[in-house]
């Protein structure tokens, strides 16, 4: 370690250890998940098809005389979405390395590479969270941005009705095990995908969650499932999971509950950071806004969440829109775009992401809401 003389006591030297960083956390479930199947367009909307096929039993018919029965044409709906863009630009200047010190050494001055660096890597990490926050929201069939625009409301493009599920958790005699029950039948049978449904998964609100684990039916199998020795596949589910900070999982009845405690700096009018918790939007001037609240006679808040249905890949979509450039329109597009200019004078170097993408859950039947009113 380098030798310097101490901040305190210029007579004094001391060593010069590696540097503290202080970095907001990093949440990426979802995106780590897979779960959002992505395609790129060259336009800046998506037209898509709902394709409806209804099974019915075919009727006897007498084989002398009798009429056959005949089938029924495909109903076949066209819908259009429009892609949102976001363009987000950072420059690097001589004021960004002019006689500052290079963290974690004692006397190197910052390089203008180091500089390039570190804005490239907080406005991709910026990027990765929107992308995360709008996943999160899609999840729950309304998709909306960071503002709490929307975006594409499903349950209204679709014409389908949202799903509510009450555990009723904070009464000691609600039949809990009664509402997972219902809730599994529920989405399996409104999945309609013509796939195999996975597992169902339930990504709730910490509060939720403990309102669930402590309820006097679950308390005992939840403290069983803590103790006993996960299997493989959940060992490797929890592993996932605890890399982006989730570290309340539980299994009961074939369903996995867990809740995702991600948290998201969004700005207010003002341009001050106002945190936004996964399950929240924006009501336009930055306030937080609870999905549940106002559900129930008591204003909970914080206690609900909304299922996730694995193996149908089909459903949860990204669509990305072609690039705000002359030689990318009309041309495929993809998740981002990263440009880097360089001033002619050299005075600067602009840094610009910009993105077009819309993720939606195009079955928003197979979210359904729990909460608790009590």
């Amino acid at each position: 370690m380098p030798i310097t003389r101490s901040l305190s006591n210029g007579l004094t030297v001391t060593d010069w250890t590696q540097e503290v960083n202080e970095i907001d956390n990093q949440y990426g479930l979802i995106n780590d998940s897979g779960l959002f199947v992505g395609e790129g367009t060259s336009q800046e909307s998506v037209i898509f098809d709902k394709n409806t096929v209804t099974r019915t039993l075919i009727p006897q018919t007498h084989k002398r005389g009798g009429t056959p029965s005949k089938g029924k044409d495909r109903k076949v709906e066209t819908f259009a979405l429009a892609l949102p863009y976001f363009n987000h630009q950072d420059y690097v200047t001589p004021q960004d390395i002019q006689g500052w010190r290079q963290a974690g050494t004692a006397d190197q001055p910052k390089l203008l590479a180091t500089a390039i660096a570190d804005k490239w890597e907080d406005m991709l990490n910026d990027f990765d969270q929107t992308k995360e926050y709008m996943k999160c929201r899609a999840l729950t069939g309304v998709t909306v941005d960071p503002e709490g625009q929307v975006l594409a409301n499903m349950f209204t493009v679709l014409g389908e009705t949202e799903t509510f599920i009450d555990f009723d958790l904070g009464n000691a005699a609600a039949d809990i095990d009664g509402k997972i029950a219902q809730l599994k039948r529920t989405v399996a049978k409104q999945a309609k995908q013509g796939g195999r449904i996975g597992r169902i998964e339930v990504m709730v609100t910490p509060d939720f969650f403990d309102a669930l684990v402590n309820h006097p039916q679950l308390r005992e199998a939840y403290l069983h499932y803590s103790a006993s020795a996960p299997s493989d596949t959940i060992r490797a589910d929890l592993a996932r999971f605890e890399a982006w900070g989730v570290v309340d999982t539980f299994v009961h009845k074939g369903m996995m509950f867990y809740s995702y405690d991600a948290e998201f700096a969004i700005e207010d009018n003002d341009g001050d950071p106002v945190t936004h918790a996964w399950y929240q939007t924006s009501d336009g001037s930055g306030t937080p806004v609870d999905d549940f609240d106002g559900m129930n006679t008591d204003g909970l808040a914080g206690k609900g969440g909304y299922t996730i249905v694995n193996g149908l890949r089909s459903a949860y979509r990204g669509y990305f829109g072609p690039a705000n450039t002359l030689s990318g329109a009309n041309s495929v597009g993809q998740e981002v775009f990263a440009y880097q200019y360089r001033d002619p004078k050299d005075k600067f170097h602009e840094l610009e992401l910009e993105s077009s993408p819309l993720y939606v859950l195009t079955t928003p039947r197979l979210s359904v809401r729990v909460y608790t009113s009590s």
